[in-house]
């Protein structure tokens, strides 16, 4: 089994309605939060990425 990964994130209010739940369009922010830090965890920053004759390209 591989190693569990977790990042805490904080919700803010501005990011929920007034009964406490979270927006629906936020979720797709969390997530790029957590796979940036995933990344980060596992293969280090973006300059030591690009430096090393790698880059990430969204298309």
């Amino acid at each position: 089994m591989a190693k569990l990964f977790t990042h805490r994130l904080r919700v803010r209010y501005s990011e929920c309605d007034q009964q406490g739940v979270v927006f629906n369009g936020h979720y797709l922010f969390y997530y790029d939060v957590a796979l940036t830090e995933l990344w980060r965890k596992v293969i280090g920053d973006y300059a030591s990425t690009v430096e090393g004759g790698a880059d990430l390209v969204v298309a």
